[in-house]
């Protein structure tokens, strides 16, 4: 049974196994869900507590329950976290499909993923990311999900405003959570950027494609590190059209310059050919993940954490090995606006 920082078990109301779940609301849900949680933050409201961490990006909010009715005076208190810190985190926190998804639309309009295969069972815009495998062998998630640095859907047209990460079951090894999750800023990486380069990428615009991280990892043999998911089908390659984005994007609410270029999903350069576009892409991205500019989100069961996919990339880390160390999370990602 997992167990929150205090080592009392949890039990995840939605419970996962090594076949497809099954979402059990249990009689009048609805009704259920709407009592007693208005109350609970309403408690809550002179509480909420905001904690940076030591790095450049990141934030822990204290004293409010997700699960429950928020406040407007509430969320505004957290977007405007979000937008000082890039990522903020809140521990302990239990919920469900239907309560995550009511909190992600909080942010906006629910982006539904195109691997609609690894998806929450009568929730088409709740991705599963998991090690754990069926009986038959194949995954019930996203085993290896962004593996290497990205902001989420780069690839479309209006990228994701945020992403809303819930962990159901984290892998340990000797009572050490496994799998951390890094951030960085890309505010900061553009400050940092020199004045020659900020004047030589004001004009960039750059291609960004979902296919593009299948045809260097995910569509390998898996002698060669890939061959951990199912290939994209024909219908998800139309649906999973290139876009392009300025490489020096303005945040919608802040109106910081940000650098939005990533080694996940960005695929080139619109004029330059291959062989400078890689050579570019690699300079900016090596710019992007400086050492000591990294938050590493050491997991815990019940953490629900949210980024800004514009202000910020992330890489997820793996070490942990199925079915030895069971990984189990679920994400939500609120749609965004045309970059410029």
């Amino acid at each position: 049974m997992p167990t929150n920082s205090t080592g009392t078990e949890v039990t995840p109301r939605f419970v996962s196994s090594a076949s497809d779940e099954k979402f059990l609301p249990g009689d009048n849900f609805m009704d259920t869900l709407a009592r007693d949680r208005t109350r609970a933050n309403d408690e809550a409201t002179m509480k909420m507590e905001i904690r940076p961490t030591d790095a450049p990006a990141g934030a822990e909010i204290c004293g409010i329950r997700l699960s429950g009715d928020i406040s407007a005076d509430q969320f505004a208190a957290i977007e405007r976290a979000l937008h000082q810190y890039g990522v903020v985190f809140f521990r302990n926190q239990d919920l469900n499909p239907v309560e995550h998804l009511r909190f992600t639309r909080l942010f906006g309009e629910l982006e539904t993923p195109v691997l609609e295969q690894y998806t929450v069972p009568g929730h088409r815009a709740l991705i599963i990311l998991s090690n754990v495998l069926k009986e038959d062998g194949r995954p019930v998630g996203l085993v290896d999900a962004g593996q290497f640095w990205h902001s989420d859907s780069t690839y479309r047209p209006e990228p994701a405003r945020c992403s809303v990460l819930h962990a159901i079951e984290i892998p340990t090894e000797d009572g050490r959570p496994l799998g951390d999750t890094l951030f960085v800023r890309t505010d900061t990486a553009y400050d940092r950027l020199s004045d020659a380069m900020k004047a030589r990428l004001k004009d960039m615009r750059a291609i960004h494609s979902f296919a593009h991280p299948y045809r260097k990892v995910y569509e390998r043999a898996p002698e060669e590190g890939g061959g951990k998911r199912d290939k994209l089908t024909e219908e998800q390659r139309k649906a999973a059209l290139d876009a392009i984005h300025p490489v020096i994007r303005t945040h919608p609410v802040t109106g910081r310059k940000c650098l939005y270029v990533n080694e996940g999903l960005t695929a080139g350069f619109v004029g330059m050919d291959e062989t400078d576009s890689e050579a570019l892409l690699r300079a900016l991205c090596a710019h992007c993940t400086p050492k000591d500019e990294i938050y590493h989100h050491k997991w815990q069961v019940g953490d629900v954490i949210i980024w800004d996919n514009c202000m910020t990339q992330h890489h997820a880390t793996g070490g942990y090995h199925w079915p030895r160390q069971r990984r189990y999370l679920h994400r939500a990602t609120a749609k965004g606006s045309v970059p410029f």
